[in-house]
């Protein structure tokens, strides 16, 4: 048994990496807010360890430390909207940056870091990107990508300084959860049967394929290496077509242009204005959604030995639960490994 601190355990992918952590037979610690809900690991929340406080309470963090061998480090602010750059800059690069520096100083066996393809940059002439793509800086990158990247660089850093670490880029992860947030408002979205549909592709990869991913990374026997994590490169209109079929409806066919998503964006705009809401569209996510994105995914292959979950297979297990929970008034669904 190894003792695991878990950041983000509450919230999309960390619930489900939580799940399989303690399924797998080890010892769990994870952090938590006074506004933490605890819906997406309810089966195991009594079988974790959990401490009040965020990553920014270092005094708190340390004290974890002391007391683990490995860190899986899942916490990150996904945003497109750009009032929400310094906050992604603080929790995804400045808590990523703390948390290498405790882990030198506590001499944590293995640090596990979630990154992100988006980390890998977007490169102008689509080609398909594998572990050695280099950074470009290009205005094709999102606040977002640049968060990650500069993440990166700080476990890259904590690496030359002697930290054991494995950094994990998965592709666009799809799976249940929350309805009306992240990946899985894509279900939500694609179950309304919009006629619109993105004019780009990019990898995806089911949310159980990357928990498993994180668990097998923790006794890998290679240090100071990324993973690029994706099951397939799919286009976003076969990723909604494939959702509206499975949910009896019509499938998209209007693509989006220039226009609409300046129409879109100045729509979501004035909507969630007036209604005091925050917006859930923004000019850089659509923009970034009619890029073409291709990945490279034979070293996670070569490396775990591990099988990826079929796309279209794991479409319709979320659309079964997203229906079920529709039904059932409720605001989240979870997949089962």
């Amino acid at each position: 048994m190894k003792k695991v601190f878990l950041t983000g355990a509450t919230g999309f992918l960390g619930s489900y990496v939580a799940r399989l952590l303690v399924k797998s037979g080890y010892e769990v610690t994870a952090t938590y807010r006074k506004t933490s809900r605890f819906d997406l690991v309810k089966e195991v929340r009594g079988q974790i360890k959990w401490v009040e406080g965020d990553l920014e309470n270092l005094a708190i963090i340390e004290q974890v430390m002391r007391e683990v061998e490995v860190v899986i480090h899942c916490a990150a602010v996904v945003s497109f909207q750009s009032e929400d750059k310094a906050l992604m800059y603080k929790v995804n690069v400045e808590a990523t940056r703390d948390l290498v520096n405790l882990a030198l100083q506590n001499k944590i066996k293995r640090f596990v870091h979630i990154s992100s393809i988006a980390a890998l940059g977007r490169h102008k002439n689509d080609e398909e990107l594998d572990e050695n793509a280099e950074w470009q800086d290009s205005s094709l990158n999102t606040d977002y990508g640049i968060s990650k990247q500069l993440a990166e660089r700080e476990v890259w850093r904590g690496s030359a300084e002697g930290l054991d670490m494995v950094i994990l880029n998965p592709a666009l992860i799809i799976g249940t959860g929350y309805w009306a947030e992240g990946s899985p408002a894509m279900i939500d979205n694609g179950a309304k049967c919009l006629p619109f549909y993105p004019t780009g592709s990019t990898g995806f990869v089911d949310v159980r394929d990357v928990a498993n991913f994180c668990i097998a990374a923790i006794d890998l026997p290679y240090s100071g290496l990324r993973i690029i994590i994706s099951a397939e490169n799919k286009s976003y209109k076969d990723f909604f077509s494939t959702i509206a079929l499975h949910i009896g409806g019509k499938v998209p066919s209007i693509p989006l242009t220039k226009p609409l998503i300046l129409i879109a964006v100045i729509t979501e705009y004035l909507l969630a204005k007036f209604s005091r809401r925050k917006r859930k569209l923004s000019k850089q996510s659509l923009e970034a959604a009619n890029r073409n994105g291709f990945y490279d995914n034979s070293l996670s292959q070569e490396t775990f030995k591990l099988n990826y979950r079929d796309i279209d297979t794991s479409l319709k297990e979320m659309v079964d639960i997203f229906t079920k929970s529709r039904d059932l008034t409720l605001e989240y669904g979870v997949l089962s490994f």
